[in-house]
């Protein structure tokens, strides 16, 4: 098994890029360097690499814009980044935007050798678990929800029978039902299992970005585009594109989506040739898109292409009889990925889980019971395990004046109430939330670790 790390090491110090490149490469990893986070976007824009080890402080593009960046257009890269004694707090932040670890100036080679050891075995792992589930067929895959209600059994009977052909799947359901494990179980059940899986959030990306990930770019096309970079189409030639929230983009891009669907082919931004590609599409979306095409914002023609065929995914507070399934098996397998012993539940807190509405489905109850896991350390999970918005989810900030508060903390009571309700209600997606609320990301990030908020 190969274990070699593709690397790219962003520093403004070329001594200690010099240095640690040269420790990196001799442990057998293929090292390339970037002297700023600009320059390490457009490393990122021409090779696809499994770690990226950045400073936080450098000029143009920073540590934690450049984590962004890369969370948002390659997010099985993982990202550790370099912090001074004085910027522990801001690495602490970037921890819980997503990367891997931190290490803190002067960063040692052998601190550095240890990291990537313990994120090898961890991807090592992955890896056997990932070919374990293929041994085993279509055991796990079958049934990626678990669930009995009558509603769940017939999106089972729909992933089973619509996996056998060809045609494009749209996959509709709120927030956190679990629209991406639909689509991976389609390609895994599917005659084009053996082919790649590409997934594209289309939320996520700017009209002229998206373009660029799913159609791929010429060297020049646009400010930026410094090489020639290929396109989730050509990426999924053969295999499975999972669109995620297909209802978000512009339409421009629906015309040349619908072009793609209709034809199989399409030019790169920027380019002349026309490629054609065998790509069976899977799309998901939490939008109204008939009352989109009702209103003219989305293409009758390019909904019907989708709509092929249809499966409705329930929201939780709708199936709440399959909710204590649920909890024993992302109890289960939210302490196998932590390495944590499986704990019990106590009968409050179980009752308490299953008459919440769930307004973030499983999604939030994973996030809920992940938080349990970790803070009760193995001991059964109580109620005072659970976030006070499943405990008590009608309690907010009355309207009883300040109560001897001064008004910045009245006012600052009502904020965390909102940002936790956001969170809640996007399943604890960040980057939805933040979008909900109107800030930025790492704003959000910040208010969150003001206000103690995991």
């Amino acid at each position: 098994m190969n274990d070699t790390l593709r690397i790219l090491l962003v520093d403004d110090e070329v001594d200690l890029l010099d240095t640690l490149g040269a420790v990196l490469a001799r442990h057998g990893n293929e090292v390339a360097t970037a002297t700023d986070g600009a320059v390490a976007l457009e490393r990122l824009s021409e090779a696809v690499f499994d770690l990226v080890i950045a400073d936080i402080k450098m000029p143009n593009v920073d540590g934690m814009e450049l984590l962004e960046r890369i969370k948002e257009s390659t997010p099985d890269t993982d990202v550790v980044l370099i912090t001074g004694y004085g910027d522990v707090r801001s690495a602490v932040t970037a921890i819980k935007a997503g990367a891997y670890d931190y290490i803190i100036k002067p960063a040692s080679p052998e601190e550095l050798l240890l990291l990537i050891g313990r994120l090898k075995e961890m991807k090592r792992l992955t890896r056997e678990n990932i070919a374990l589930k293929r041994e085993l067929g279509r055991g796990e895959t079958s049934r990626p929800l678990v669930g009995k209600h009558p509603s769940m059994l017939a999106v089972g009977k729909l992933i089973e029978d619509g996996a056998q052909a060809d045609s494009t799947i749209l996959v509709r359901g709120e927030s956190g039902t679990g629209k991406e494990l639909v689509a991976h179980a389609i390609h895994h059940q599917s005659p084009r299992a053996t082919g790649p899986f590409v997934k594209v959030n289309c939320a996520i990306l700017s009209e002229t970005l998206l373009e660029s990930e799913l159609f791929g770019h010429e060297n020049g096309a646009f400010t930026g585009a410094v090489a020639t970079k290929k396109g989730r189409f050509e990426l999924a030639d053969r295999g499975t594109l999972f669109l995620d929230e297909i209802g978000d983009i512009s339409p421009l891009l629906q015309t040349k989506l619908l072009r793609v669907l209709q034809e199989g082919e399409f030019e790169t931004v920027g380019g002349i040739e026309t490629k054609k590609v065998d790509v069976r599409i899977v799309a998901a979306t939490s939008r109204n898109l008939e009352a989109a095409v009702d209103d003219g914002e989305y293409r009758a023609d390019l909904y019907y292409r989708l709509n092929v065929i249809p499966v409705k995914l329930p929201p939780l507070r709708e199936r709440k009889e399959d909710i204590p399934l649920l909890v024993p098996h992302v109890l289960a397998t939210v302490a196998n990925r932590l390495g944590h012993p499986v704990p019990t539940i106590e009968k409050s807190a179980f009752d308490v889980l299953t008459v919440h509405d769930w307004p973030g489905n499983v999604r939030e109850l994973e996030n809920c019971l992940e938080r349990a896991v970790v803070l009760g350390k193995g001991k059964p999970v109580a109620l005072d395990d659970l976030p006070d918005a499943v405990r008590e989810p009608d309690g907010s900030p009355t309207d009883d004046g300040l109560d001897g508060r001064s008004l910045d903390e009245a006012v600052a009571d009502v904020e965390k109430h909102l940002i936790v309700r956001t969170l809640d209600e996007h399943g604890g997606n960040r980057s939805q939330a933040a979008r909900a609320l109107k800030m930025h990301r790492t704003t959000l990030l910040s208010k969150m670790e003001k206000y103690g908020l995991s």
